[in-house]
């Protein structure tokens, strides 16, 4: 149920050529923490990287006791964005 409740909305363009391929949600064991991983069809094939898709993060910090989010956080080139809520 947390997965769900805390699960962001994502807007994504119907012209979009890179298809999402897939979703794996992984929830912290003991911090109220939920990752959302997100893995496109690859924009740009490096040979040397080793990906065969491009790969985002959006991590989801929530009050356990007011059931509120407290914080969202995404992984972009290299760089950890924090947004604290109240």
């Amino acid at each position: 149920k947390l997965v769900e409740k805390y699960t962001p909305r994502l807007f994504t363009n119907p012209k979009e050529f890179f298809k999402l391929k897939d979703l794996v949600v992984v929830i912290h064991p003991e911090k109220p923490v939920i990752a959302y991983n997100l893995f496109w069809e690859d924009d740009i094939d490096y040979p040397g990287d080793n990906d065969p898709s491009d790969h985002e993060v959006a991590w989801i910090e929530f009050n356990k006791n007011k059931g509120e989010v407290t914080g969202v956080y995404t992984y972009f080139h290299k760089a950890i964005l924090p947004q604290k809520l109240l």
